[in-house]
């Protein structure tokens, strides 16, 4: 938390020291993060808390975000949100609005679909997303995954496709689809 304070994210075409040093580091977090035995130490060293600090980097004015940095964010939550405890937290804590706040470009979409795909496998987290409001959450996050259908990119589409079929079974999400009128917007 506090070196995301000292990173300044310069604009220079060559990042920072700093910003090379975060960004390592989240992808090495991010390749341990699958594994339940490396779990604990990251939900120890306040793991939910820098995620959720990374993902609203994007609307800090006096950070310059960089393209790497939210892709690496993204993967970064992708590796940790099949982690039950994690996702239950992630939910409860605004995380899902988060994501859904990044600006969507090319590398952010394949992102955003694989961490909702992620979130779907989650039986139980789902459920109480799906289930929790009538309209917002759930309608957002179909708007959502409609419009990756869209995307230029295969995985983009699959993992959307992926995470609807999965939340098909919740009434919200087919008033979600009717409110949509079912056809993808951009």
């Amino acid at each position: 938390s506090q070196f995301l304070q000292r990173f300044d994210g310069e604009e220079d075409d060559e990042p920072s020291m700093d910003a090379r040093i975060l960004m390592y580091c989240i992808q090495a977090v991010a390749a341990m993060g699958e594994y339940v035995e490396c779990f604990g130490q990251v939900m120890q060293g306040g793991g939910l808390d820098v995620i959720l600090s990374l993902l609203t980097l994007h609307n800090d004015p006096t950070f310059t975000c960089d393209v790497g940095l939210v892709t690496d964010s993204l993967t970064l939550v992708n590796a940790l949100l099949p982690h039950r405890k994690l996702a239950t937290q992630f939910v409860d804590r605004g995380g899902l609005d988060l994501l859904l706040q990044i600006p969507r470009t090319t590398w952010s979409s394949g992102g955003l679909a694989r961490c909702l795909f992620s979130l779907s496998s989650i039986s139980g987290v789902l459920e109480g997303v799906m289930t929790e409001s009538e309209g917002g959450m759930p309608r957002q996050l179909v708007a959502a995954a409609v419009g990756l259908l869209e995307s230029p990119q295969d995985s983009t589409r699959k993992h959307a496709a992926l995470y609807l079929g999965m939340t098909f079974p919740y009434r919200a999400t087919l008033r979600a689809f009717d409110l949509l009128g079912a056809t993808p917007t951009k």
